[in-house]
C-alpha cells in the first residue's frame, strides 16, 4: 500500500474502532512514544534516548515480575477442562479481536501442527456464520485482553449453553460466569 487514499485510511481506522484519521494518528503517535507493561507506563522514546541501560533494566524487571505472576497463577490453576477441550472436541474455535487475535495466531499454528481441527477468527460476520454450525461436540475459546469486550460478551451469551465454552482474559472480566472455565490475566 504505497500511497493510500484518505478514504482507505479512514476505513482502516474505523476497522480498528477508531473515530477516523485524527484518532489513528494520535494513537500511533502515543504508541511510538510509550508502552504499558503490566500496568506500568514506560515512556519509551525519552528513556531509550537518554539512558538506555536504565530503561532496559526497568523493562526487564517489569517483564519478569509480570511473567512470575502469571506463572504462579497458572502453576496452581487446574487446566483439566482446557486439556479435555483439546483432547476430545471435534473442532476448536478461537474467537478474538485486535491484539487478542494477533497474540493467538502463534498458538493456533502450533495446534494445527499437532493435527487439531482448530479455527481462529476475528471477523464478526464470519464468527456469526461459525456460531450457527457449532455443536456440543465442539469447543469455543474466547479471548479478551481488556475483559470488557462487548463483542466477546455477546458471543459468550450466545454459546454459553450450546457448547464447551472457555475464556481467557483479564481478571476484571465481568462475564466470567458465562464460561465453563476461565484463565485470568493478572495484569492491569
Amino acid at each position: 500500500m504505497g500511497n493510500p487514499s484518505p478514504t482507505k485510511i479512514t476505513r482502516f481506522a474505523e476497522k480498528l474502532n477508531l473515530k477516523g484519521y485524527r484518532e489513528l494518528k494520535l494513537r500511533l503517535s502515543d504508541i511510538s512514544k510509550s508502552i504499558i507493561i503490566d500496568g506500568n507506563f514506560v515512556n519509551v522514546s525519552e528513556k531509550i534516548n537518554n539512558n538506555s541501560k536504565v530503561f532496559y533494566k526497568k523493562y526487564v524487571k517489569i517483564h519478569n515480575e509480570s511473567f512470575e505472576k502469571q506463572f504462579n497463577y497458572l502453576s496452581h490453576k487446574d487446566i483439566k477442562i482446557f486439556n479435555d477441550c483439546f483432547t476430545y472436541s471435534k473442532r476448536i474455535f478461537i474467537f478474538a479481536f485486535n491484539l487478542s487475535y494477533n497474540i493467538s495466531k502463534n498458538f493456533v499454528q502450533r495446534m494445527c501442527w499437532k493435527g487439531l481441527n482448530i479455527i481462529s477468527e476475528s471477523d464478526p460476520v464470519s464468527i456469526e456464520t461459525y456460531i450457527n454450525t457449532i455443536t456440543k461436540n465442539d469447543c469455543v475459546i474466547l479471548i479478551t485482553i481488556s475483559g470488557n469486550n462487548s463483542l466477546i460478551k455477546g458471543i459468550a451469551e450466545q454459546l454459553t449453553k450450546k457448547t464447551n465454552l472457555l475464556g481467557i482474559g483479564n481478571k476484571t472480566c465481568d462475564f466470567q460466569n458465562l464460561f465453563q472455565d476461565f484463565i485470568k490475566f493478572d495484569s492491569d
